[in-house]
């Protein structure tokens, strides 16, 4: 931006009765350039009217203000808090004070008065026939007015207009900073501005490269570390500032978030010697190309953390079927979000892959967690103690960047050992579509039965579950959403069909399993399911949503609660009936709540007939009674359901 340094300092050496404007987009770096360049040159630069004094800049952003009153008490405290005007602060005075003319004062009047704690105007006024070298005059001043366009509505541009013209007229330079392409939006009023006041309009063209490698060092000098990683990767960073429009806000942003990730990984992973060390050295540059893509959406408020979902989806070998099958139907479809923001930020497909843990950092859900981010890499890259596992291995050689690459005989022999691998059980979900894709792939060129291959992937689809425990975390969703795609061929959607019977029956065991924990756990350890009823919220939503109360041995729990103390009576009693407050929840659990009802009621009974235990008498007979009314309501409203279903 050397043009714009020679327009200041032209500007600076003659009189003037114009102001001069920099535009450009927000995030530019118009005001850091100001900063960084534009104000040390113009404290550099001698006065027109006395060439033994400098220019003393005064910076007024316009953001949120509402009035010239705003206006004058910034400009104000500028003078006094600025380190420029230091100078002319008398030394002789026990208060500090700057001497100023009446032409100071003109602009500044009402920051004067507002600014109350300076004292009496009187006591910096001066007469212009008394200027000295501690006085400050309004031809020393040159006043940059930065965010225009962002002044607040009930400062109207045509009386800020009269405003700036009224300081140009005092011999005052003027630099104004703004988003030109905003306010031109205003129309004739914005035009009648610049024709009035402006006589030099300059468009800021960052140069990125410089721009990132004077942030790179005033940001990041003290960390020497990551300060070399970005600069070893500047290419990546000038892609990034093209895709982000060169808004360096949002870098910045994207730089510190990535700061964050990267001073973890590099202590926590690479330097620990962590069995992923050496295969994270070599897919960190793109892991971080993501987290700076990421951050860049979050910050220009594109993304957010219920997006995840949309960008969590991996699939590959849908990819690959897309980009090679010529009849698909696909190309005419319009490009999810996905594929827009890999587009965007040039990340290839095939190496894609979301990693929940820089997500949900960079959306402010979560802090960054290594022991999540390894166990993700280690997931995707199919790892173990450092090395891919050879089924995997398979993969990468049968993928259609590798495979043209085989023999006949290469290519045949691996297939089918792929096939053997899948058999037995060895690979997650969705890859046993990958695998019936390239089993039937190139026109089936291998002249394999696929029905049978279809079967085998099956057979080791049902071992895979099999093995795993009803208490994992496992997902099928990329494999259930891989299969409804509409580009999959017959044969593999077959496979899709079965294999979601099976998904299904698992997560069905897997809800049983889990209600069952928690019908044992308000039986055998109440005190358990309160803390965890009041502290976990998985835990609470498990409850809210499923039916737990009938897989509730009720004799039993019942048993318990005669030997309970009253304040987990208490609890359980206002624990129901929170619960069934929820109509259909009780709908679904109603023979069994009767039946509790009933067998308390029996105790209360019990109890009644003896002539001690008042209080619990009291305490049981208070839940029954909640209980009853619970029952009476539900009654009523399952009556009328009925009445209205006939």
């Amino acid at each position: 931006m050397r043009n714009l340094q020679n327009v200041t300092s032209d500007y600076l050496s003659k009189p003037t009765d114009f102001a001069v404007q920099v535009v450009g987009s927000w995030g530019y770096g118009k005001t850091y350039y100001y900063r960084k360049t534009l104000e040390p040159l113009i404290c550099n630069t001698p006065t027109v009217t006395d060439a033994t004094k400098k220019y003393k800049p005064v910076y007024i952003s316009l953001f949120g203000l509402k009035s010239f009153e705003d206006i004058a008490t910034k400009i104000v405290m500028d003078f006094y808090q600025s380190k420029y005007f230091k100078a002319y602060f008398s030394k002789r005075l026990l208060r500090k004070r700057l001497k100023i003319t009446q032409s100071i004062l003109k602009i500044g009047l009402r920051g004067f008065l507002n600014f109350k704690r300076l004292g009496s105007v009187n006591d910096y006024l001066t007469d212009i026939k008394t200027i000295g070298e501690n006085v400050l005059d309004s031809n020393e001043l040159i006043i940059c007015f930065d965010d225009l366009e962002r002044k607040d509505t009930a400062l109207k541009i045509e009386d800020l207009t009269g405003y700036i013209n009224s300081l140009v007229d005092e011999g005052i330079k003027v630099l104004i900073i703004s988003n030109d392409d905003l306010l031109l939006k205003e129309g004739d009023t914005y035009k009648n501005l610049k024709e009035k006041i402006i006589g030099i309009s300059v468009e800021f063209v960052p140069y990125a490269k410089e721009t990132l490698e004077s942030i790179i060092k005033l940001r990041y000098s003290s960390f020497p570390v990551y300060a070399k990683y970005l600069t070893d990767n500047i290419d990546e960073l000038l892609n990034l500032c093209k895709a982000t429009n060169y808004n360096f806000r949002h870098i910045i942003y994207a730089l510190d978030s990535l700061h964050n990730c990267y001073s973890k990984i590099k202590t926590e992973i690479l330097d620990s010697g962590n069995d992923i060390s050496e295969k994270l050295q070599i897919e960190f540059k793109p892991i971080s190309n993501l987290t700076l893509a990421l951050a860049v959406e979050y910050k220009s408020s594109l993304l957010k953390y219920s997006d995840l979902k949309e960008y969590a989806s991996n699939f590959l070998f849908l990819h690959e079927l897309l980009e090679n099958n010529s009849n698909s139907s696909n190309n005419q479809k319009e490009k999810t979000r996905l594929e827009l923001f890999l587009e965007k930020y040039g990340i290839a497909k095939e190496g894609y892959y979301m990693y929940t843990s820089i997500f949900h950092y960079v959306t402010a859900y979560d802090e960054f967690d290594t022991a999540v981010f390894i166990s993700e890499f280690k997931k995707h890259f199919n790892l173990e103690k450092g090395k891919v596992l050879p089924q995997y291995e398979l993969f990468n050689l049968l993928s259609y960047q590798n495979c043209f690459n085989l023999t006949d005989e290469e290519y045949r022999d691996k297939t089918l050992e792929l096939i053997k691998y899948a058999e037995d059980g060895q690979f997650a979900p969705a890859d046993y579509l990958s695998v019936m894709h390239y089993s039937e792939r190139l026109n089936n060129v291998l002249g394999l039965n696929l029905e049978e291959v279809k079967d085998k992937l099956l057979l080791g689809l049902k071992k895979f579950i099999q093995q795993q425990p009803t208490s994992s975390e496992i997902s099928f969703t990329q494999f259930e959403m891989s299969g409804r795609m509409s580009e999959i061929s017959e044969i593999n959607r077959q496979l899709y069909k079965a294999g979601m019977v099976e998904i299904k029956k698992f997560e069905e065991q897997k809800i049983k399993d889990k209600l069952q924990a928690i019908a044992d756990l308000i039986t055998h350890d109440t005190s358990e399911f309160e803390n965890r009823y009041r502290s976990d919220n998985e835990f609470r939503s498990n409850l809210s949503y499923y039916s737990f109360f009938n897989y509730l041995n009720i004799e039993e729990f019942v048993n318990k609660m005669k030997l309970s103390d009253s304040q987990t009576l208490f609890f359980l009693r206002h624990f129901f009936k929170d619960r069934y407050e929820s109509i259909q929840k009780l709908k679904d659990e109603f023979e069994s709540f009767k039946k509790f009802t009933s067998l308390l009621s029996e105790y209360r009974d019990n109890l009644n007939q003896e002539e001690s235990n008042n209080i619990r008498k009291y305490v049981i007979t208070e839940f029954v009674e909640s209980l009853s009314n619970i029952i009476k309501v539900g009654n009523q409203a399952f009556e009328q359901q009925q009445m209205m279903q006939d």
